[in-house]
């Protein structure tokens, strides 16, 4: 059952999750991908990287809960629907609450939007107090959504992104190893989107 939960078992609730929300999923597996590759560049042992690569898959679920209409809105957001989508850390780490092979993911998922400042959510953590997976997490998770498509705005260029990002309170380490390999990350992530494009091709063939 552990290996279960730890192989096919996460992909198929992220193939459920899809079926609601197909960029957060495929933004999942990205993330997941970009944050196993800095675990790895860190020493990280190997269960650890289990771990991080399964919080990645699953740290958005919570999103499940946020009704489309705040998840796609082209605009800004009020500053109470800012609230909803800040309530989604903890209602990702209560769904993998439930099933007891992944509760050690939980840490890692509830806290991957804290900032090093004290300024994020939903604990106001800072520095050392935020779990390392969670910092390695937070910044794989901004990385790939800043260059990436919102409903919002366009992608931004990589290096574009690695100078907003210099200027936000995240681990500047793990960011420092996204910048020192950074055409070998988007290569290796634009593999990833277009492995999940193929099989979309393949399923609906």
């Amino acid at each position: 059952m552990y290996h279960h939960y730890h192989g096919s078992g996460l992909e198929n609730i992220v193939a459920l999750f899809e079926q609601r929300d197909a960029y957060t999923a495929n933004h999942s597996r990205k993330v997941a991908t970009l944050a196993t590759y800095i675990g790895k560049k860190c020493g990280l042992k190997r269960r650890d990287l289990r771990v991080l690569k399964n919080a990645a898959l699953l740290h958005d679920i919570g999103k499940i809960s946020v009704p489309e209409s705040i998840l796609n809105k082209k605009g800004k957001l009020s500053d109470e629907e800012f609230e909803v989508i800040k309530k989604h850390p903890v209602i990702s780490a209560n769904v993998i609450e439930n099933i007891s092979q992944l509760k050690e993911l939980i840490p890692v998922v509830l806290y991957h939007h804290e900032r090093l400042d004290g300024s994020g959510y939903p604990a106001g953590l800072k520095n050392d107090e935020i779990p390392l997976l969670s910092r390695i997490l937070a910044v794989a998770d901004v990385f790939d959504a800043l260059t990436s498509d919102r409903a919002y705005r366009s992608a931004l260029d990589p290096e574009v992104a690695i100078k907003v990002m210099k200027n936000m309170p995240i681990d500047r380490f793990f960011l420092m190893i996204i910048e020192e390999n950074l055409y070998e990350i988007v290569e290796i992530l634009k593999f990833e989107g277009e492995r999940k494009d193929y099989g979309k091709r393949r399923v609906s063939a």
